[in-house]
């Protein structure tokens, strides 16, 4: 999508698009269908630009709560291992709990 130099002055819009699989530039020209097009691609970049910030907001608000759960995962999982092991039970190389026999 840009205004691309063909010989000495002349400019002519192009917009890149996918069919098949592979990237053609489909010509749109120099008159007003062009600088309409360039505008409307303009707008959609504008509004692509708008919603990555406000993507980066929100992930940024839940970064802070990310963290915090992971934080109560690991003091819930010492915690339970620390019951389980006042209980009797041992694992052997992180495998499954297990009770232990004749104490």
């Amino acid at each position: 999508m840009a205004w691309e130099r063909r010989g000495k002055t002349a400019t002519y819009y192009y917009r890149s698009v996918r069919r098949d699989g592979q990237v053609k530039k489909l010509y749109l020209g120099k008159g007003s269908a062009a600088h309409k097009a360039a505008k409307e691609a303009a707008i959609e970049r504008a509004n692509l630009e708008t919603g990555n910030q406000l993507i980066s907001r929100e992930e940024m608000k839940t970064a802070t709560a990310c963290q915090l759960s992971k934080q109560v995962e690991t003091l819930s999982t010492c915690l339970m291992d620390a019951v389980l092991l006042g209980a009797g039970f041992w694992r052997q190389n992180y495998s499954r709990w297990r009770k232990r026999r004749g104490n």
